[in-house]
């Protein structure tokens, strides 16, 4: 019998509720299982789902902005099985993914999806999503090493942000001091953990 795959939903604005649904553990050949032990909740983007706020409700260009809505987009877990043709994974394998909350996701290899270093907690792994949005501005903005940069939001993203620009591109930031005295617990492993998936 397939197991349960016990998962948020968020059916209309406001009332978020549990569902569960059985999971096809008969795999296609380039399918990978796997049973979730953490996943991060989005204070931005879920509570704009769950309160009806976010961009996009009521237009039908975006399907993703109605409701039932199924949210999450960070999740650490283990494989449990993998399908014929699989390579990139192996039963056991600690896996990041942009999986949704729920017990257990079925997604095909080549689908964003990296091994968590084995001296990452899985507690700690779902943060490197966030780490790796906050890296984009890193990115995009192609400060060069000694320019000064200052982050405006101290939310954990904008955190995430000015401390990545900060190890990986050692720049002098206007928010040094503001910095050593906030201390995530996720600090170190999360950015070294975004950096690795981002090379």
């Amino acid at each position: 019998m397939p197991p349960s795959n016990t998962r948020v939903v968020f059916n209309r604005k406001m009332k978020a509720e549990l569902e569960s649904a059985p999971i096809e553990t008969r795999l296609r050949p380039n399918q990978v299982l796997i049973k979730n032990h953490y996943c991060l909740i989005s204070a931005g983007t879920e509570l704009a789902l769950y309160t009806q706020s976010h961009i996009g409700f009521g237009d039908p260009k975006v399907p993703w902005a109605r409701y039932p809505a199924y949210p999450g987009y960070a999740a650490a877990g283990r494989v449990e099985a993998v399908g014929q043709n699989v390579t990139r994974f192996a039963v056991g394998d600690a896996l990041l993914t942009l999986g949704r909350h729920q017990a257990y996701d079925v997604i095909p290899q080549d689908e964003l999806a990296v091994k968590i270093p084995s001296d990452v907690p899985l507690t700690l792994a779902t943060f490197g999503v966030l780490a790796q949005i906050a890296n984009t501005a890193r990115w995009v903005s192609q400060v060069q090493p000694g320019e000064t940069v200052a982050v405006i939001g101290q939310g954990l993203v904008g955190n995430l942000a000015a401390q990545l620009f900060q190890v990986a591109a050692r720049l002098s930031s206007a928010w040094t001091s503001y910095l050593s005295a906030v201390t995530w617990p996720t600090k170190w492993a999360s950015i070294r953990f975004s950096i690795q998936v981002m090379t």
